[in-house]
């Protein structure tokens, strides 16, 4: 089996086992009551709405990995259309609920194999590029500029803080990366460890 290919099948239980996170947490992602739902991304409802004001996107919208809603929530008050693409189907199910808007048209797909069948003005991601996969970032970002028209703007939220990463990584040598599936999605916390110099095992 040659490097590719074997770059290739990791990428893809990569991404599996994202999905299967997912779905597995859809129902209670980020309840707050359930010790082991809480997550570092999820943002505060008036914060996003600040974000999303201030991103100003209106016209076609296409919200690539859209989770349960926290932002398809804010971008409908601004858009005449959102397209939200997820791979898991339990957090469109969950988005659906949430949102309950008919601007919103939800498409289930592996965001690395889906292309879009008309361009946007805006496309939007929240906590998304942490989880994009080193091997496939080029390969996100040609599906980014081919999804928009012609003058069409990128917006996008990381709960990634460069400032406290800097304390968390600094003097590391090595960022032992030991995911548990299906409880953590991909051990991105080593994808940027890396930001900082730091090789991640």
């Amino acid at each position: 089996m040659d490097e590719d290919t074997d770059e290739g099948d990791r990428v893809a239980g990569l991404l599996a086992s994202q999905r299967e996170f997912y779905d597995l947490r859809a129902p209670d992602f980020g309840d707050e009551a359930v010790p082991d739902r809480r997550v570092s991304g999820n943002m505060p409802i008036e914060l996003a709405r600040v974000l999303i004001v201030g991103f100003a996107l209106t016209g076609d919208v296409l919200e690539l990995a859209c989770g349960s809603g926290s932002f398809t929530r804010e971008l409908v008050r601004h858009a005449r259309t959102v397209t939200a693409v997820d791979g898991s189907p339990r957090m469109l199910e969950r988005n659906r609920w949430e949102v309950d808007d008919s601007t919103v048209s939800y498409v289930n797909a592996d965001i690395f194999d889906w292309q879009p069948e008309r361009r946007y003005d805006a496309v939007f991601f929240g906590f998304w590029r942490s989880h994009v996969p080193p091997a496939t970032f080029g390969e996100f970002w040609s599906l980014v500029r081919s999804s928009l028209r012609t003058g069409g703007r990128v917006a996008f939220v990381d709960d990634y803080d460069l400032h406290v990463a800097h304390f968390l990584s600094q003097g590391c040598d090595v960022w032992l990366n030991t995911p548990r599936k299906p409880l953590e999605a991909s051990g991105t916390s080593g994808m940027k460890a890396g930001i900082n110099g730091v090789p991640h095992l």
